[in-house]
């Protein structure tokens, strides 16, 4: 509540400005998942090509990342 008179004195400065920020956040945000899928589709092909190594994934997660993970799954 504090806050608000600030925020809507900002959206009203420029709407066309933050229109095309977020147009443009939109379209950054698709490209790189679309990138992201097609890495991953990469990585498993070479997943399960021949000369595959053993491990192609590391994952990484640190050990209270893993909790927080565990605590959200258990009480959703």
């Amino acid at each position: 509540m504090r806050f608000n008179r600030s925020f809507v004195k900002l959206g009203q400065f420029h709407p066309y400005l933050l229109h095309m920020w977020f147009s443009i956040g939109i379209l950054v945000g698709v490209l790189l998942m679309v990138a992201s899928v097609v890495i991953l589709c990469l990585t498993l092909y070479k997943a399960f090509a021949k000369d595959s190594p053993e491990q192609v994934l590391t994952p990484v997660v640190s050990f209270f990342q893993f909790q927080y993970y565990v605590l959200t799954i258990k009480y959703n």
